[in-house]
């Protein structure tokens, strides 16, 4: 959605899938602010309810540090989650 403008914009300015268990599942929009070492979740969109939501949110969260890690980012901060509640980090 990146070339869509702001105001027209879903999931986000770079939404990627999220695929678990073989199926895609979620959207997430994920930025990294290195200077202030953030990982910014701006919106994480669940597409369909998940089953074990708890279990994967941990998987989630997991995955996210290693980026987070990656990208020399401490901390990761979620603004929105829609589609289902949101995780309790």
């Amino acid at each position: 959605e990146c070339y869509v403008p702001k105001e027209k914009r879903k999931f986000g300015y770079f939404c990627l899938p999220l695929l678990y268990n073989n199926s895609l599942v979620a959207r997430i929009d994920a930025k990294a602010d290195r200077k202030n070492r953030d990982l910014h979740i701006a919106h994480l969109h669940l597409e369909k309810p998940i089953q074990s939501l708890d279990r994967f949110y941990s998987k989630l969260l997991a995955e996210l540090k290693r980026l987070a890690d990656f990208n020399g980012c401490d901390n990761i901060v979620l603004h929105k989650v829609s589609g289902a509640p949101g995780p309790h980090w």
